[in-house]
């Protein structure tokens, strides 16, 4: 299902292939859908700033920090952890800068964000029995996760991305959502007030469907009718001290990265749908052809959503077999 690393390139796999994986892990909607008994905390930093988590599953199970979308908060977890917790893995989700319990900082960067996640990791390492971390991110969470994978080699064994995100990289054309986040980088102001009345019309009417997601595909748009209260709660969480965080997290996102890519050298895993419209096919390649010890799985016949319910079972397997081999 997943290649090895001698950097042949995407293998494609069905559905059928990894519905085995993703079999034993709870259905959402259950009693349980925000994981076993999940927790939130806050990592305080010595200028002020809060770095606001919430832990999902057991602490006796493989540690795993789990970087969210954008716009997102580490409620997005919930649509993860069943399938991590099934399979040994305890997610670790947090909140950037400005979204959910952590601080807004103006500094946020693809360089400030591994020392926030060392500090985070020295904290969680003096509480519990967590030594080493793999990390696990999804779409927008995308650079920041590399940025940590790139610094912080010693302490990560490995790194899952679903769905990956490489807006504005070289030879990757546009997805469907990457003119706003081009808005934002250059209008942030005018970004912000756009998305705070796009939050005010979704809660009035929790019903419809934001424009944006119409252009996404009919599996897309099916896993987000499906799981429509928890991704209402995500971005109400996300944006509960206002947009500015959302926003500046939107700049950060796009194309150049303070990240070199090809001194990576950690194994990282790559999970994209092929019917994926935020992410087109050469966010893969773009990945693959720049880290080097990357493999890359394409699935057949989903989206940028619904390769959740796919795909999460077999990166956190992935992780954890990672993990034993250091």
């Amino acid at each position: 299902m997943i290649d090895d690393t001698n950097k042949a390139f995407s293998p494609m796999i069905t559905r059928r292939g990894l519905i085995a994986l993703a079999a034993a892990a709870p259905m959402f909607g259950s009693d349980d859908a925000l994981g076993q008994n999940p927790s939130d905390s806050t990592c305080h930093f010595a200028d002020g700033r809060r770095l606001g988590y919430r832990i999902y599953g057991s602490l006796k199970d493989f540690p795993v920090l789990y970087f969210h979308g954008t716009p997102g908060s580490r409620l997005e977890a919930a649509l993860l952890a069943p399938f991590c917790n099934a399979n040994g893995v305890c997610l670790i989700a947090v909140d950037r800068p400005g979204m959910g319990m952590s601080t807004f900082s103006q500094r946020h960067s693809h360089v400030s964000w591994p020392s926030d996640i060392a500090r985070l990791m020295d904290l969680l390492t003096q509480s519990t029995s967590f030594d080493r971390f793999g990390v696990l991110a999804m779409s927008g969470g995308t650079s920041f996760a590399l940025a940590c994978t790139a610094v912080l080699s010693k302490r990560i064994t490995a790194t899952a991305i679903i769905s990956p995100r490489t807006p504005g990289a070289p030879g990757v054309p546009k997805g469907v959502l990457d003119n706003a986040l081009q808005q934002a980088a250059a209008y942030p102001r005018l970004a912000e007030g756009v998305l705070r009345r796009q939050i005010r019309r979704s809660r009035r009417h929790p019903n419809v469907m934001p424009s944006q997601f119409k252009k996404f595909a009919a599996v897309d748009r099916n896993y987000i009718q499906r799981n429509g209260t928890v991704l209402r709660q995500v971005i109400a969480e996300a944006s509960r001290h206002g947009t500015q965080g959302i926003v500046h997290d939107m700049s950060l996102m796009r194309w150049p990265w303070q990240i070199c890519l090809p001194r990576i050298d950690v194994p990282v895993g790559l999970w994209i749908g092929n019917c994926d419209y935020s992410a087109p096919p050469e966010t893969l390649r773009f990945l693959h052809r720049n880290i080097p010890r990357s493999q890359a799985t394409t699935v057949l016949g989903e989206g940028h959503f619904s390769i959740i319910d796919i795909a999460v079972a077999s990166a956190a397997i992935w992780l954890k077999s990672n993990s034993a081999a250091k």
